[in-house]
């Protein structure tokens, strides 16, 4: 083999590079006029006679004359092709082809960032939400429970807090057994129709579930209902009270309790009267100002 070749082979150089000849397809159908057009051109522009200021002109004009050699020798030029298809083409292509992987891949990792950062904004919204509706929750005076099960939107259909003026004094905390009636006691409408039977009043102002219930496992689920009056959540209180194993109320009722416990009123034992201004203001009168 040439000594030309073996320097050529392992610096693994391009010589269609050195002549600025595009190299699209096999090597082996770049015309020979061609390599000599553009030797005679680039001869003329790197001669060391045009550039003897410049010390690469002296190495370019070598190249251009190594290339020019091997490629216009008919064997010389059959053995270098062959090996710069296998060597220097082929793995051209596979570096594209490795480049278009990796630029596709970039793009695929990319997206799924910019979904993933869409989802976590979609997220921290919902979070959001979340954390409105318990500061709500907190408000009204709402029992939490399981957060896991709470449901938003009936949140706002679910209680009447705007209207009566003693809501939270009216209501009584009633836990019932889960597993004894063939209506689901989850429907509101079902278990207002059976209190109201049962505690013998005309009708329920309110009634809302504790967010804990598991109506499918649990043995007993919690319920409040609302009354009208006071006057009616204390005699149904006090007649539980009084005798909580009364037939009266059946296998269903397990247990009455107030929703606000009565030792909070415990110290509320004498009659004060209230200041006439505080008077005035809880009133929404008129206040004279002198």
């Amino acid at each position: 083999m040439s000594l030309n070749l073996n320097s050529v082979f392992s610096e693994k150089i391009n010589l269609y590079d050195e002549l600025e000849i595009p190299v699209t397809e096999g090597p082996e159908l770049v015309p020979s006029s061609l390599i000599k057009k553009q030797y005679r051109k680039l001869a003329l522009l790197y001669h060391p006679d045009k550039r003897p200021d410049d010390p690469g002109a002296i190495h370019k004009f070598h190249m251009l004359s190594l290339a020019t050699h091997v490629l216009t020798d008919e064997a010389l030029r059959a053995t270098y092709d062959e090996w710069l298809q296998r060597t220097l083409l082929d793995g051209s292509k596979v570096d594209e082809q490795r480049n278009e992987l990796i630029t596709k891949l970039s793009k695929l990792e990319s997206k799924a960032r910019k979904d993933e950062t869409a989802g976590q904004a979609r997220d921290l919204t919902k979070i959001q939400e979340y954390g409105a509706m318990l500061r709500k929750m907190k408000h009204f005076r709402i029992p939490y429970g399981d957060w896991r099960t709470l449901n938003p939107a009936a949140l706002a259909a679910e209680h009447r807090t705007d209207k009566h003026r003693f809501y939270d004094s009216s209501t009584l905390r009633i836990e019932l057994r889960n597993d004894l009636l063939d209506a689901k006691l989850s429907e509101k409408s079902v278990l207002c129709r059976i209190l109201s039977d049962l505690f013998q009043v005309k009708r329920l102002y309110d009634l809302f579930y504790s967010s804990r219930n598991d109506y499918e496992h649990d043995k007993s689920i919690v319920a409040y209902a609302v009354f009208e009056t006071t006057t009616d959540s204390k005699q149904v209180y006090e007649t539980w009270k009084a005798s909580p194993r009364s037939p009266h109320w059946g296998e269903l009722v397990l247990d009455i309790s107030p929703r606000i416990p009565v030792s909070y009123y415990k110290n509320y034992e004498k009659e004060v009267e209230l200041d006439q201004h505080i008077a005035d203001l809880v009133a929404n009168s008129t206040i004279v100002i002198d």
